[in-house]
């Protein structure tokens, strides 16, 4: 469970972000705890071995002192606060949920106009403390849906057999003897995101650190990763990056160059 009211906090700067749609890149670790909201568009980061997924309504933390990338798949809005607090441990741990709560957005909005104003009293971090109380709320409600068995044991199967370019959603359900309906339902819910969506993202990421890596062909990662054909594989490839996986590949290593 996140205590992430335990921890008096320091310092809190409030910033809007506008993200144009880009690939993959990586970042150094900050020192300060990245409390995102997703106004509109999206992303996806990874960090510590997480794949978040960051769209409209979507609450997320990225934790200090973590090396994470982030990609940009929908020109994004954010409203971010960066904060330190003296003890960051509590918030150790990267997440993404959804917002279910509307006071959560408008917390967000007030304090970055508030910081905008140079109106940073005490009623700036008194605001600020009502918002992590409700994003401590949200995360133990998030939790409770994460208890669902079925529905864990569903993304563990996912991971498992995305390289089956056979396997699918409704051998899924099959396989955990549940309803194809149920499992869209309430994989989305706890998740945020449909198990299908999940099951091309975890192809994707898994192709490109493979064509990252500098040692596998397009045909095979084509195989390993459960697209069925190369011709497939780049059709995929070039509709969720913009550029064939060659092509892409080049432009990766030449802006890391500069």
């Amino acid at each position: 469970m996140y205590d992430i009211t335990k921890s008096p906090v320091i310092d809190i700067d409030a910033y809007y972000v506008k993200a144009e749609k880009h690939g993959n890149k990586d970042y150094i670790p900050h020192p300060f705890v990245a409390l995102h909201y997703v106004i509109s568009g999206s992303t996806i980061a990874s960090c510590a071995g997480k794949i978040l997924h960051h769209k409209k309504n979507i609450l997320s933390v990225i934790p200090p002192d973590l090396p994470h990338s982030v990609e940009v798949t929908e020109d994004a809005e954010i409203l971010a606060l960066n904060f330190t607090c003296l003890n960051n441990s509590f918030f150790d741990t990267p997440f993404a949920i959804d917002c279910k709560n509307p006071r959560i957005p408008e917390l967000f909005d007030t304090l970055y106009k508030m910081y905008a104003a140079n109106d940073t009293d005490y009623k700036y971090y008194s605001i600020f403390y009502e918002l992590l109380d409700l994003v401590e709320k949200q995360l133990e409600q998030s939790t409770k849906n994460k208890n669902n068995p079925k529905i864990i044991q569903a993304k563990a199967e996912i991971d498992k057999h995305f390289s089956d370019n056979n396997f699918n959603i409704s051998q899924l359900a099959e396989m955990l003897n549940i309803n194809s309906s149920y499992l869209r339902r309430e994989f989305k819910k706890t998740f945020s995101i449909s198990p299908i969506a999940y099951l091309q993202d975890i192809r994707l990421q898994n192709a490109v650190s493979m064509l990252l890596s500098d040692y596998y062909s397009v045909e095979e990662i084509a195989q390993k990763c459960g697209y069925g054909s190369s011709s497939y594989f780049i059709q995929t490839f070039r509709k969720a990056k913009g550029y064939s996986p060659q092509k892409w590949k080049e432009l990766y290593f030449k802006n890391m160059a500069n």
